[in-house]
């Protein structure tokens, strides 16, 4: 069966086949010709990581969005770029996903530490990680003094931070073990952290527009490695 690209409507979660519903690597198992799946072959199992996360917690119309990026998903399957591809979303977690969920929480301070960071790579991510681990802590400790409309917010911040430095150790582990399970956690977890920058941004009120914006770069950015 081939996918009416076109009239495709995303789904979240997976599907036995096509009639239950869609999911957008499950798109991409059909447009690649394979055994239907959430998990084609064709695909960096690094972005496939990222990619369901994303599919399964962006909003109905945002998950169209998606999309766009069926055909570009086939052929990422490119192993010596795994690593990197992990190192890349810890990256993103660290200094891009945290700093605008601490921001939308009223915690510029800790958003800029992180934000001024250096890339995230193997010999940076040690210190990356203390700072997203530290950013976290700030955040628990102003939500535990603040009012319950403030508080949530800031505790989804927290959740973004911690997301990020898990995120970082994986990426960590990834590189000590050579453990592709590592590198997809660190996918994984990216994912959650732009899932909690998300809900954070909108819960203080303000348009998600930029952390909705990053949250694609970030699978541009991992298909683009391989070009």
């Amino acid at each position: 069966m081939t996918l009416d690209l076109e009239a495709l409507v995303l789904a979240s979660g997976g599907h036995a086949s096509p009639a239950d519903g869609v999911s957008l690597m499950e798109a991409v198992s059909d447009f690649a010709g394979e055994p239907w799946s959430n998990g084609p072959s064709c695909t960096s199992r690094v972005i496939a990581a990222y990619a369901r996360g994303l599919n399964d917690w962006l909003d109905d119309d945002e998950r169209q969005q998606l999309k766009g990026f069926i055909p570009r998903l086939v052929g990422t399957a490119k192993p010596d770029l795994e690593l990197g591809r992990a190192f890349a979303c810890a990256d993103a977690a660290v200094r891009v996903f945290a700093p605008l969920a601490l921001a939308a929480a009223g915690l510029r301070e800790e958003a800029a530490k992180l934000g001024a960071l250096r890339s995230v790579d193997h010999e940076s991510a040690g210190s990356a990680r203390v700072a997203a681990q530290s950013a976290e802590s700030a955040a628990r400790s102003a939500a535990s003094t603040s009012e319950w409309s403030t508080a949530e917010s800031i505790r989804l911040a927290a959740e973004s931070a911690r997301s990020a430095a898990l995120s970082v150790a994986s990426a960590e582990r990834s590189a000590a073990t050579s453990a592709e399970s590592a590198a997809e956690s660190a996918a994984r977890l990216a994912g959650r952290s732009a899932e909690s920058t998300q809900a954070a941004v909108r819960l203080a009120g303000q348009s998600a527009e930029s952390a909705r914006s990053a949250t694609f770069e970030l699978l541009d950015r991992l298909i683009a490695a391989g070009s």
